[in-house]
């Protein structure tokens, strides 16, 4: 079906929102879904999700105080992210040389 020239387009509130699962942001969600996956593993469940969800709660605390996208720096500066751009450098290099 065209649209013509008096139709309206719904256009989302929130573009640059983060991606949820459930009610946290995906960031947060992980360290529930590591909380309950290790403790599968070592038969534990309940403990290693309280665990998980005590993580969420001082990540949020972190991540509330700190500047954007500080998390996902601190990640490429101990190597766990790595850009696919041809201008990141290997976060490894920790002296310059010229």
């Amino acid at each position: 079906m065209a649209q013509s020239e008096g139709d309206f387009v719904k256009v989302p509130r929130g573009i640059d929102d983060p991606v949820r699962i459930l009610w946290w942001r995906v960031d947060e969600f992980v360290p529930v879904m590591v909380g309950l996956l290790v403790g599968f593993i070592v038969q534990q469940l309940l403990l290693c999700s309280l665990i998980g969800l005590i993580c969420i709660r001082y990540y949020k605390r972190f991540n509330n105080s700190a500047a954007d996208g500080l998390p996902l720096h601190f990640f490429y500066w101990c190597g766990y992210v790595k850009g696919k751009g041809w201008s990141f450098i290997n976060p490894f290099i920790r002296r310059f040389y010229p």
